[in-house]
């Protein structure tokens, strides 16, 4: 399997990988679902959805370079929506794919790689340009940004307080 890698840049240098990957596979109109299994098909991915809390939000990835996100049956779809966006950030800022050696990254703490993460995750489903533009439309109202961006509520709170909108 890869080995588990750090990322080695800051805040808008990961915002600039996650913009990378969205130019790469968001086409106009696409479902956020759509986007998601884009990336994942293209990188040999695939969600896997259990009911332990403990296999939850988990990223997996094997040998060859394929890769299981496990989530948890017990969420729902907009909080899978940011969850495997975050664990793609992960996938693509915390793994080397071309190294041998076990790869799990788990959902779990607060440090710079859970940071990268979630950075990776809200510049992927909600680039700042876009998502402030929306907010100004819609009067910062979380409910409206989080129907928009298919997200949940609580992702769209985070990225107003995080891009100063609120």
């Amino acid at each position: 399997m890869p080995n588990e890698v750090q990322f080695a840049g800051t805040k808008a240098e990961v915002c600039q990988r996650a913009k990378a990957i969205r130019s790469q596979y968001f086409k106009d109109k696409m479902s956020v679902n759509d986007f998601l299994s884009s990336i994942m098909d293209e990188n040999n991915g695939n969600v896997q959805y259990s009911d332990t809390v403990e296999r939850g939000e988990t990223l997996k990835v094997n040998a060859d370079g394929s890769f299981v996100i496990y989530l948890s049956n017990a969420t729902s779809q907009l909080r899978d929506n940011f969850t495997i966006a975050h664990e793609l950030g992960h996938y693509f800022l915390h793994t080397d794919i071309k190294a041998p050696g076990d790869c799990i990254h788990t959902r779990r703490g607060s440090n710079r790689k859970e940071w990268e993460a979630n950075w990776f995750a809200a510049e992927l489903l909600m680039p700042a340009e876009e998502f402030t533009a929306a907010a100004k439309e819609h009067n910062n109202n979380a409910y409206r940004l989080a129907t928009l961006f298919e997200v949940s509520p609580s992702a769209a709170m985070v990225r107003l307080t995080a891009l100063n909108l609120d």
